[in-house]
C-alpha cells in the first residue's frame, strides 16, 4: 500500500496579501521569514512518518519548503505535475479585485474560482490540472506500492486530489488546506482502493 503525505507549502507574502498565486513566480511568492522558521520544525516529519521518498512542485514556494525540510539529509525530486494550477491572466490578482470585477466566477467562501472562469482568465483548465494529478498518482502508486511518499505541493492540487480519489462531495476538501498542513492518503492498487486518513492536519 502506498501512503501519500500531501503538504501545502509554507506561508508566502502573497498569501498574507490575499493574492491568487497560481504559477506566479516573483518576490511576493517567496516564503516569509516566520514561515521559514516554522518549516524547520517540520524536519521531524520525515522520521516521524518514516518517509521513503520526497517529491516537490517546481514553484519556488514549494521547492524552498522542501529544501528546508530535507536539509541536505534526504534527496527529493522535482515533478512538474505537482505545480499549482495556472490562473492565466489572474495569476497574482487579489481576491478583492476578482470579487469586484468577476463575482460570478469566484467563490469567496472557499476562495476558489469556478472552472468556467478559465475562458476569461485564459488559465489552465481544471481538467488539465486533474489529468496531471492522475498521471502522477498512477505512476507513483505503481512504482512504489509499499512506500511512504511526501508530496510538497499547493492548495488546489491537494483539494482536487481528494475530489478525484475520495469523494467529490467531501465538504472538507472544498476549502483550501492551511499552509504547512498535512493530508494523508492510502492507495492499494491491488484492490483499487483509496482511503483518506486525514485532511488539513497541522504537524506543528
Amino acid at each position: 500500500m502506498t501512503a501519500l503525505f500531501l503538504l501545502r507549502h509554507g506561508l508566502t507574502y502573497a498569501n498574507k496579501l490575499n493574492l491568487l498565486q497560481g504559477t506566479l513566480e516573483n518576490s511576493k511568492t517567496f516564503l516569509t521569514p516566520q514561515s521559514k522558521v516554522e518549516i524547520t520544525q517540520l524536519q521531524k516529519l520525515l522520521s516521524r512518518y518514516r518517509i521513503d521518498l520526497v517529491y516537490t512542485s517546481p514553484l519556488n514556494r514549494a521547492f524552498d519548503t522542501t529544501e528546508i525540510i530535507c536539509d541536505n539529509r534526504a534527496p527529493f525530486t522535482i515533478d512538474q505535475r505537482l505545480r499549482e494550477l495556472s490562473y492565466g491572466k489572474w495569476n497574482g490578482k487579489s481576491w478583492s479585485y476578482l470579487i469586484d470585477n468577476y463575482c460570478n466566477y469566484v467563490n469567496l467562501k472557499t476562495q476558489e474560482v469556478s472552472s468556467s472562469s478559465m475562458s476569461i482568465s485564459q488559465g489552465e483548465s481544471f481538467e488539465q490540472g486533474q489529468q496531471r494529478i492522475k498521471s502522477f498518482v498512477n505512476e507513483i502508486s505503481f512504482r512504489f506500492p509499499n512506500n511512504r511518499v511526501l508530496l510538497v505541493t499547493h492548495g488546489w492540487i491537494i483539494k482536487n486530489f481528494i475530489a478525484i480519489y475520495w469523494n467529490d462531495n467531501c465538504k472538507a476538501a472544498q476549502f483550501n488546506p492551511r499552509n504547512l498542513s498535512l493530508t494523508k492518503f492510502l492507495i492499494d492498487r491491488k484492490q483499487n482502493n483509496f482511503k483518506l486518513v486525514f485532511y488539513d492536519r497541522l504537524f506543528l
